[in-house]
């Protein structure tokens, strides 16, 4: 199917483009640095897409945090990861 476009330099998988960098970064500086290119840490919406990118050799931030109030993970758009 059709991707793109995609900035030069992003990789495209099912109609959403990605980037990873080789910085080290709070999962914080990391969300600021994303937010500051108009985008947002990685959010896995499928097994398929799990799979995928387990694929990628190396650690990498994603947009999910664990709340410390009450132990529940959420993502940064705000959604609570549900157990598949």
């Amino acid at each position: 199917g059709y991707c793109g476009p995609c900035p030069k330099n992003w990789l495209c998988y099912r109609n959403h483009c990605y980037q990873f960098f080789n910085e080290s970064k709070t999962w914080y500086q990391s969300q600021a640095s994303c937010m500051s290119q108009n985008s947002s840490l990685l959010k896995i919406y499928s097994r398929v897409e799990q799979d995928f990118f387990k694929l990628v050799k190396s650690y990498h931030w994603i947009g999910l945090i664990q709340i410390p109030t009450n132990g529940s993970w959420q993502w940064e758009d705000g959604s609570i990861l549900l157990p598949n």
